[in-house]
């Protein structure tokens, strides 16, 4: 999601996630024991509802809502020329029209007095989509929550009022047959129980071999922290007390030093050398590379949990994965034959990609993901994507590659087709 949704996180980026509640956790899914909604491929959007001015508003960011969010004509001023322009601007007119049919009380009792509560939305555009090419065009609500002074603070979820929205539009729908736009709420995934085959103890036997002598009671925070010792950290020119207390530093520990203290002590060389790992940019990407193995077997069960499975938004699944997989196979033999000193870089990329993804088989389900709530009532929400997450690099590379080139390697492809 991202923007004014915040980031939704992947189970390995709970840092004070044990390797047993890992594997309870991922049991549940395979159980089919969690309730699961379909995570879908679009563009990310907040609206509310002002009184004062009898409008929608939107944001895209915690900033758009600390100022009041954007007017129609802001929103229509700040997308227009934009690649996602039609997605952007016709699903607000989708959303205000839904809007529309409601009371001012309703509105007063969903958005407050003061249209602090958003709903958070994904617009899903087929003409300008993304990975996934979805039957229609749909404004798909996934909940409600109030943004008080702060909206970098996590705010609180309000399932009633959510609740009134998703009755009250549903209602409106139903007398609406023949629209352009569906308005829509969160669509349930049903899971699979596979826990009886072997891809929860293939993935079992896969954690314990990505975390040797991790036992159950080990948080990753602590797994991450023995892999920064006995790699990157461990090659700097620092005392032992001076490791420690950048560890501490790029997991942000409670009595963790700050950069610029640790930074004093040592030469500008090396003062450098800890910027590279502890800056406030750099210190995700380090921690998410120190968590790769463990991403990768998490995503190799997240491929077995989605197989099969049918998006709601999507009519005809079978021709849907042959015409993604065929759009991957096309991106790869298009990066892989494309030349040029900037395409090292993105060949590189294309081939850690395909050792994620493995065969193109795996490409498996229509849907992006499911999202669930772990665990049940803490309101803390998390995804399992496979091989979604693989397949969006793969060809949102091939699209990113100059344009007269890409455009030479395809008319290559088209005439090797041909002629075999």
């Amino acid at each position: 999601m991202g923007g004014a949704a915040g980031h939704l996180s992947h189970i390995q980026e709970n840092l004070e996630f044990t390797f047993g509640d890992i594997k309870n956790v991922l049991k549940d899914v395979a159980q089919g024991n969690i309730e699961a909604i379909e995570k879908v491929d679009g563009q990310n959007i907040f609206f509310t509802y002002d009184l004062e001015s009898d409008s929608v508003k939107t944001a895209r960011n915690a900033g758009d809502i600390k100022r009041g969010g954007m007017s129609p004509s802001e929103l229509i001023l700040k997308f227009t020329g934009h690649p996602a322009e039609g997605a952007f601007i016709s699903g607000f007119k989708a959303i205000n029209s839904a809007i529309k049919q409601l009371s001012e009380k309703e509105l007063a009792d969903i958005f407050g007095q003061d249209g602090d509560v958003y709903v958070n939305a994904e617009i899903m555009y087929p003409a300008n989509r993304n990975v996934i090419n979805y039957n229609g065009n749909y404004i798909v609500m996934h909940g409600a929550r109030y943004f008080g002074d702060d909206p970098t603070v996590t705010a609180p979820m309000l399932k009633d009022s959510f609740a009134k929205l998703l009755t009250r539009i549903e209602a409106s729908e139903k007398k609406q047959e023949k629209k352009d736009w569906k308005v829509v709420g969160p669509q349930l995934a049903t899971l699979k129980n596979i826990f009886n085959g072997t891809a929860y103890n293939n993935f079992a036997a896969d954690l314990s071999a990505a975390a040797p002598g991790a036992a159950d009671s080990t948080t990753l925070r602590d797994y991450v922290r023995q892999r920064l010792f006995s790699g990157p950290v461990d090659k700097l020119p620092l005392t032992q007390q001076q490791k420690e207390q950048l560890v501490k530093l790029i997991l942000q520990d409670d009595d963790a030093p700050s950069l610029r203290d640790l930074k004093k002590a040592v030469p500008k060389n090396t003062q450098k050398l800890i910027s590279q790992l502890a800056t406030k940019a750099n210190r995700y990407k380090v921690i998410s590379a120190m968590l790769l193995p463990i991403e990768r077997v998490i995503s190799d069960f997240a491929i077995e949990v989605l197989r099969g499975m049918k998006s709601f938004f999507v009519s005809d699944h079978g021709e849907e994965l042959k015409r993604m997989q065929g759009e991957v196979e096309q991106s790869i033999n298009a990066i892989q034959a494309a030349k040029g000193e900037n395409m090292s870089a993105l060949q590189d990329t294309l081939d850690k990609q395909l050792k994620k993804l493995g065969p193109l088989e795996n490409i498996a389900s229509t849907m992006e993901g499911i999202v669930f709530e772990y665990p049940p009532g803490s309101e803390q929400l998390y995804k399992l994507t496979g091989s979604f997450a693989m397949v969006n690099q793969i060809v949102g590379g091939a699209k990113r590659m100059p344009k007269q080139k890409n455009e030479n390697i395809l008319h290559m492809y088209i005439k090797e087709l041909i002629n075999n």
